[in-house]
């Protein structure tokens, strides 16, 4: 599938344009240079340069038509923080929802835990584990996501751990 612009729109500083590449989502602004020049990023220089610089280099694939290649490393996820990060989805949808603490549990973990009584519910691992995840989905909707840019390397993402 070729990237292609799902929204654009004309600002002060250039031209925006917001490019579907392959499900993610790239803003960027395009300022008019002289025809018969190559493109033109800009990329901070702080602490995050050397990710900024790869990704960079993954957006200056993709308008050459060629796939993106791999995330940066320090940002990957593996296999179990993927699994943290949905269930916490999961966990604080079904709340927003009026979905029941024990209904959501059961369906993340796959147990039934209605036939509990309230306190052996409580003396299990599924509530401990549970109640962690919905206060780390609240970190997160409150700013916490930012973490995960920061990626693993400096100490970003310590709450998918």
């Amino acid at each position: 599938m070729a990237p292609y612009v799902r929204a654009e729109w004309h600002g002060p500083f250039g031209h925006h344009v917001i490019i579907d590449v392959h499900g993610q989502l790239l803003r960027a602004v395009l300022i008019p240079i002289s025809p018969g020049h190559g493109r033109a990023f800009i990329v901070r220089d702080d602490a995050y340069f050397d990710l900024r610089m790869e990704s960079a280099a993954r957006v200056h694939r993709v308008l050459a038509g060629n796939a993106p290649g791999p995330a940066p490393a320090a940002l990957r996820l593996s296999a179990q923080q993927r699994q943290r990060q949905i269930r916490m989805l999961c966990a604080i949808d079904g709340r927003r929802a009026g979905i029941p603490y024990r209904r959501i549990a059961g369906a993340m973990f796959r147990v039934d835990l209605t036939r509990m009584s309230a306190d052996e519910w409580r003396a299990t691992a599924y509530y401990a584990a549970f109640h962690r995840l919905l206060r780390d989905s609240k970190i997160y909707l409150n700013g916490g996501h930012l973490s995960l840019l920061q990626g693993t390397a400096r100490g970003g993402d310590t709450q998918a751990a």
